[in-house]
């Protein structure tokens, strides 16, 4: 049996929290990185939900991880459609002194196209992406 000690050793350093978010999420102002993000969201989104506020809800809990955030009660008309909805940056940003803010590495004109529609069961699908 192995000690506590070697165990942590061996262990990733993460303390037993882990994420799937690859290190480089956060350079959304690069073109191959929004596209793996894309990815990611795709597989965050991949399942049947109660309404699309809980979707919505879900998704910019996984978004957070990022550091983004959005509107997640918008108005939301028909058992399908479309949303584009503004992301920006959540929070502030230190440098690793924490003297200073630093600069959104973000688009300003980020924002999350989201469609929506009934999967028949009366539960929603929705698809999201980042453009």
């Amino acid at each position: 049996m192995k000690s506590f000690r070697t165990f942590v050793k061996e262990s990733n350093g993460s303390g037993g929290i882990s994420t799937d978010i690859p290190a480089d999420f956060h350079r959304l102002d690069q073109e191959d990185v929004k596209t793996r993000v894309n990815a990611w969201l795709e597989g965050c989104s991949n399942q049947e939900f109660m309404s699309v506020e809980a979707a919505l809800t879900q998704l910019a809990g996984k978004v957070q991880q990022l550091g983004l955030t959005f509107e997640t009660r918008p108005e939301i008309s028909g058992s399908e459609g479309s949303l584009t909805l503004p992301v920006s940056q959540f929070g502030e940003k230190m440098d690793p002194a924490e003297t200073h803010v630093l600069v959104p590495t973000i688009p300003e004109d980020l924002s999350m196209k989201i469609d929506y529609m009934t999967s028949g069961h009366g539960s929603f699908k929705i698809q999201a992406q980042l453009n």
